[in-house]
């Protein structure tokens, strides 16, 4: 692995690009993502490192959160009020329900609750050419598949595939270039555990569409995929707006010094990026690339990345605009092996507030407009461990609890806690309690 020291002087020798900071980008088309810099490692890439305490061991059960004393007394995914609200946000009813077991379903079957299908790729195809206004629950299991779909709801009657139990069901995609593709617009997919996929673990190329409370790890990665790259969760069509990235654990994917891997790759119009964990990343935990505008980027947290935090910025195809009108809160960026916040290609105006910054090997904040309330110390977390095994939660003496801004705040932390409890909000993906 590459030291911290040559990671640093690596990424300061890419070439920059006419606009707000420097970098190099490889990628083709709308459907690619982006690599920053030409080094970087990481730390735990591909390692199949812990998920942190909110994690469960796989059957979809709530393991005990991690805890100072490490008894695991703080049994619940939040580690405090003894369970997590599962989704992190409401998703309204649709009126139509279908079920999905691998366990005791037949792709024969009708789809219903006594006699549900076996495959989430055949219900998938079911829904092709409608109805919309769908939700499709999915029992725990691993669903040893590929998922590739085309299916779209409306924004007032949305497709909703949804894990019965947060990351019960399991998609195990080895073999798969993609582990799940959605190219119809208001899909949500919820509660997933996803890994083993080539280079993508969800890619959205729909508008309208969220990708909410799932686990996206350890992704094959097989190369470094020069031209293309690879996500943990990819919003790839910069035709289309308003995707959607919340509270989603991503980890452990790319190999050291592979900086065309990131986490989480939004590329279009508006949208949310919140309440997110990412670690272990070999490019960057969070980027923004291609044709992003007005998008909201709060109370994420981004740790021991390869080739840094966050990324904002615009280049290549389709090479008409500014990443500009960005909100950017509350989030915390530590302990990067590149730069912890930063703009690179064309950037407009964008707003920073409140978010820590701080340990980050590649320097702090690089970014053109004003970072306010930017604090750059430890965010005084319950148990900070880098390969993921820790306890995440604000400790009592944070700075981190009360000093943000309720400015792109999302409603809810990434367990489903009102936010804020009092006022003000609560820097980082998790409400202090």
């Amino acid at each position: 692995m590459m030291d911290r020291a040559a990671v640093f002087l690596t990424l300061l020798s890419s070439f920059s690009i006419a606009g707000c900071g420097g970098g190099q980008h490889d990628v083709t088309g709308g459907s690619s993502t982006s690599g920053s810099g030409s080094g970087g490692s990481t730390g735990t890439g591909g390692s199949g490192g812990s998920a942190p305490a909110h994690a469960d061991a796989g059957d979809g059960a709530p393991e005990a959160s991690a805890d100072a004393a490490g008894d695991g007394a703080d049994a619940s995914p939040d580690g405090a009020s003894g369970s997590a609200v599962y989704p992190s946000e409401p998703v309204a009813p649709t009126g139509l329900d279908f079920y999905v077991s691998v366990a005791t379903g037949n792709d024969e079957n009708p789809g219903t609750a006594a006699e549900p299908w076996k495959t989430i790729q055949h219900a998938a195809t079911t829904l092709t050419n409608g109805p919309t206004g769908v939700t499709v629950h999915v029992a725990s299991g691993t669903y040893a598949e590929g998922i590739m779909m085309s299916a779209s709801g409306t924004a007032a009657a949305p497709i909703v595939f949804q894990s019965d139990v947060r990351w019960g069901a399991h998609v195990d995609a080895t073999g798969n270039y993609w582990g799940w593709q959605s190219t119809g617009d208001y899909v949500y997919i919820v509660g997933f555990e996803l890994t083993g996929s080539d280079y993508i673990g969800i890619g959205v190329g729909g508008s309208g569409c969220r990708t909410m409370d799932n686990h996206v790890h350890d992704l094959a990665a097989p190369t470094c995929n020069t031209g293309s790259g690879g996500a943990g969760i990819d919003d790839y069509n910069y035709s289309a707006s308003g995707d959607e990235m919340i509270g989603n654990l991503v980890h452990d994917i790319g190999s050291s010094g592979c900086t065309q891997i990131q986490g989480l790759y939004h590329s279009n119009l508006g949208g949310r990026l919140v309440n997110n964990i990412v670690y272990g990343i070999s490019g960057f935990g969070i980027q923004t690339w291609h044709n992003p505008k007005n998008v909201v980027i709060a109370n994420n947290l981004s740790f021991q990345n390869g080739a840094g935090g966050l990324v904002v910025g615009a280049g290549d195809a389709p090479g008409t605009g500014l990443a500009e009108g960005f909100i950017v809160t509350n989030n915390i960026f530590y302990d990067n092996l590149g730069p912890g916040m930063e703009e690179e290609g064309a950037c407009g105006v964008n707003t920073y507030v409140d978010n820590l910054v701080f340990q980050n090997v590649g320097g702090n904040t690089a970014v053109s407009s004003p970072s306010v309330g930017e604090l750059n110390e430890s965010p005084g977390l319950v148990n900070y461990q880098k390969g993921g095994s820790g306890d995440y939660h604000l400790a009592a003496s944070s700075p981190c609890i009360g000093s943000g801004t309720s400015q792109g705040a999302p409603p809810t932390d990434i367990d489903g806690a009102p936010r804020p409890q009092g006022a003000p909000v609560d820097r980082g993906p998790y409400v202090w309690e």
